[in-house]
């Protein structure tokens, strides 16, 4: 399935394992990697959730639902839970994310990988 920066997709997300906080199952996630998206069988997405609950969490952002995005109900972007997934996981495509929140999900991104610093420099200096 060919994707792109801000898709909202439907992945089957791994984690067997219950003991953990990650996000599993099958959920809508966002597509962040704009580069080379074509060349590897991995692709990187932040999760979405419906659970409230999530919004208290820091680098967590609200979407309301519609037709162009393709959710059914208020969600939150889960910045922070990060990762890559092999694009086999999809399950289908429900939209796009609106330009409205680009700006947003780019300052989280900033903040949460902050690589436009120095990161050879010690923080005290």
């Amino acid at each position: 399935m060919k994707c792109n920066l801000w898709d909202v997709l439907f992945i089957d997300f791994p984690f067997p394992d219950r003991s953990g906080r990650e996000t599993r199952g099958e959920r809508p996630a966002v597509v962040l990697q704009s580069r080379d998206i074509d060349s590897y069988p991995t692709i990187i997405v932040a999760p979405i959730t419906e659970t409230d609950y999530s919004k208290k969490f820091k680098h967590c952002y609200n979407i309301v639902p519609t037709a162009k995005n393709g959710l059914r109900k208020q969600s939150w972007v889960l910045i922070f839970q990060l990762r890559a997934i092999d694009k086999q996981r999809i399950i289908r495509k429900s939209g796009e994310l609106e330009k409205y929140y680009h700006n947003k999900l780019q300052k989280a991104l900033n903040a949460l990988l902050p690589f436009n610093k120095d990161l050879n420099k010690k923080d005290s200096e």
